[in-house]
């Protein structure tokens, strides 16, 4: 399982134990009972396979760019289309670009990792305008 994790939900910041760590206490933990530790990471595996979200960006024309600005709306809406509910974006300001870029799309789902639901915090830190992709 370590080499899929590795390879298909790395850290982009730092070491992929430790991410894993957080994950797993921010977003697994609470789901334990009904969702135990191995399963919450071959579940968040198995969603990555069934809805790779830079395919489904890409289908709607948003493709990493580092000059080319997107509606925070239309990421929302593209990736609302092929779940049916509301993602969160997660951004940072990016002083080289002086622009908000997406570095994280959450998908929402309910404890027992069985269905999708709305994000609660649909905008999360991108605000409502636009954003850059970078690659």
């Amino acid at each position: 399982m370590t080499r899929q994790l590795d390879e298909d939900w790395p850290n982009l910041i730092g070491k992929n134990f430790n991410f894993w760590r957080v994950e797993w206490t921010k977003h697994g933990g609470c789901a334990e009972k009904t969702l135990p530790l191995l399963e919450y990471f071959n579940l968040a595996l198995h969603i990555y396979d069934q809805n790779n979200l830079l395919n489904i960006l890409e289908k709607e024309q948003i493709v990493p760019d580092d000059k080319k600005h997107y509606n925070v709306s239309s990421v929302v809406a593209a990736v609302q289309n092929h779940t049916s509910h509301v993602p969160s974006l997660y951004c940072y300001h990016d002083p080289k670009l002086n622009a908000t870029a997406l570095y994280q799309i959450s998908i929402c789902l309910t404890k027992n990792g069985t269905s999708f639901i709305n994000c609660p915090k649909s905008d999360g830190t991108c605000g409502e305008d636009s954003l850059l992709f970078p690659k």
